[in-house]
């Protein structure tokens, strides 16, 4: 996708009307920090959900088994009941989230691409939470003590909140 000015669309925005959307005073349906914190809780909610429940399978499995979990496909055998779980978990959410923004309105090609951008941050963010305790793992096993202290807080991960 090529945007206008040669990928400095940011430069060109009307910088008074960017700054609308974070202004104090606005209805909470218009708050920017609202709404990206509903969406952010959501996802972060069945991320943690997720990881607390699968870690220790998810651990000793490679990546595309989250890929296809998130995605609910495989291309050449059916997915584990493991995977259908975590497929059912993330639906809801995915699902949830467009109608609990008042975006009911959306194409169904506007649809697809929030669901794709939904999933792949999901995805990323297990991914990320599964290496940060491989790696934790490995420094234990190595004997550098650092670990111990995440890999406890990894092991017994609860939802506190949102940045």
């Amino acid at each position: 996708m090529k945007f206008p000015g040669g990928g400095k669309a940011f430069h060109q925005l009307d910088k008074g009307c960017f700054m609308n959307i974070f202004r104090i005073g606005r209805s909470e349906e218009d708050n920017v920090t609202t709404i990206s914190t509903q969406v952010d809780s959501a996802i972060n909610v069945i991320v943690h959900d997720i990881f607390s429940c699968y870690k220790l399978e998810l651990l000793s499995a490679p990546s595309v088994f989250i890929i296809e979990a998130v995605w609910g496909v495989s291309r050449d055998r059916e997915l584990t009941d493991t995977q259908k779980a975590i497929h059912t978990k993330i639906n809801m959410v995915i699902h949830s989230i467009p109608g609990s923004l008042s975006l009911d309105k959306m194409t169904n090609a506007q649809k697809v691409v929030v669901q794709y951008l939904i999933r792949s941050l999901i995805t990323a963010r297990i991914m990320h939470m599964i290496e940060v305790l491989r790696n934790k793992l490995n420094e234990i096993k190595e004997g550098k003590d650092e670990g111990k202290h995440m890999l406890d807080t990894l092991m017994e991960i609860n939802v506190i909140g949102h940045a």
